[in-house]
Formats: C-alpha cells, structure tokens, sequence
C-alpha cells in the first residue's frame, strides 16, 4: 500500500490506466470511450477501435521481471527478493466447485511456474504499476491520436483506454474514404504489434479470442 501510495504521490501512474485507485473507475474510462466515439462522428472522421485483451494477466506476471518496477515506486529490494522465492517454492493446491484437489504442486527448476497467481494481494497493485510502465513505453514508441477542442485551444493524444488487463486502442484521421482508411490501419497495426511485444517481454501474451477492431467511418 505505500509502494501505491508513493507512485500517486509521484504520478507514476499512466494516464490511460483505470482501477486500483481513486478517480479512475471503470465508469470514467467508459465515458471517455463515449466522448471520443461521439467527436468521431460529429466530425466524421475515419476511426479504428480495437479491444485487446491480455491472457491470464495476473497468472503471466513474472515476478523477477515485476519487482523492477516496483523498486521503482519505493518498495525495497529485500521485499521483492522475498516475494520472489516465496513464489518459487510456493505449494499450491486447485481449488474447484469441488473442494480443494489433493495433490499439490509447485515451480521447480526443471518446469519454473513463474506468476503471481490469481487471489494474491500483491497481484493488483503489481499488474498496475507494470502495466503503467508499459504504457509509457507504448506512447513513446507509436504515435496515438490527436484530439483537439473545436477552436483549437486544447489537445490531448490518446492511445488507449486501460481497465486492468481490458485495452480499448483507437486510431483516428480526418482524412476520409481509402486514404483515411490506410492511415488508420497502419496506425492502428503498429500499435497493436507494438503492445504485443511489450506483453510477451514481460511473460504475458494476446487473449486472441477477445482481441478484435472494428472500423468507424
């Protein structure tokens, strides 16, 4: 909790981020989708959204590689050490509508079961001081979109809107037809293969089933 503390204090937390802190429920982040998605169509412009979806997210946290970022926010080295060896010689049972299974299993080195597993404390908090960090990356390395006020005055760029492991990308241009329709296609693919790669650097991958887009035009 005072990691938490000291990365809203410090303003780690990326701006697209929603959950695990006050202000930024997943009503807020809906509304914006809704604002964005009505500025598209009173300008008509030509848009992609993309719902991307990580698999497992808090089963695919890596321990070793989440600890990086959560020294960053102040939590000490001899924390993260602990938590890494107790996850590795963590026994662990499957719990079903039918109790409790009987036989127990664990990482070995061998077959290194590396997460932070679901019902863990730590696993929220981790997930989003992580997935922050990959955001960052994310924005310093695509171009997002450009959303400006009617006269000018004020813009904003957004990549996407985040609610724990739910992603909503957009990409939009004020160009229209087939012109308007490559800018956005491109944009949109780079940015997907990009947050791809991010996710799999850090053990995770792609929930394809739940990975699609839709065009806006």
């Amino acid at each position: 909790q005072r990691g938490m503390d000291n990365a809203k204090k410090c303003n780690l937390f990326h701006d697209s981020t929603y959950s695990n802190r006050k202000g930024h429920e997943s009503t807020h982040a809906v509304l914006e989708k809704v604002n964005i998605m009505d500025l598209i169509v009173l300008r008509k412009q030509t848009a992609i959204m993309a719902p991307v979806d990580v698999a497992g997210c808090y089963d695919n946290i890596v321990p070793q590689i989440a600890a990086l970022p959560m020294e960053s926010i102040g939590m000490p080295h001899s924390a993260t050490l602990t938590n890494i060896k107790v996850m590795a010689n963590l026994k662990q049972r499957v719990r079903t509508a039918y109790g409790l299974s009987k036989d127990l299993y664990s990482s070995s080195p061998n077959d290194p079961l590396q997460d932070e597993g679901q019902g863990k404390g730590g696993s929220p908090p981790s997930w989003a001081i992580q997935c922050s960090f990959m955001l960052h990356s994310l924005f310093s390395m695509t171009e997002g979109c450009k959303i400006s006020c009617s006269r000018g005055l004020l813009s904003i760029e957004r990549h996407a809107e985040t609610f724990v492991d739910d992603k909503d990308m957009i990409a939009i241009s004020s160009k229209q037809g087939q012109e308007g329709l490559r800018i956005v296609q491109s944009n949109m693919e780079k940015r997907i293969h990009t947050w791809a790669n991010l996710v799999h650097l850090t053990g995770g991958s792609l929930e394809l089933v739940k990975t699609a887009w839709w065009l806006v035009a």
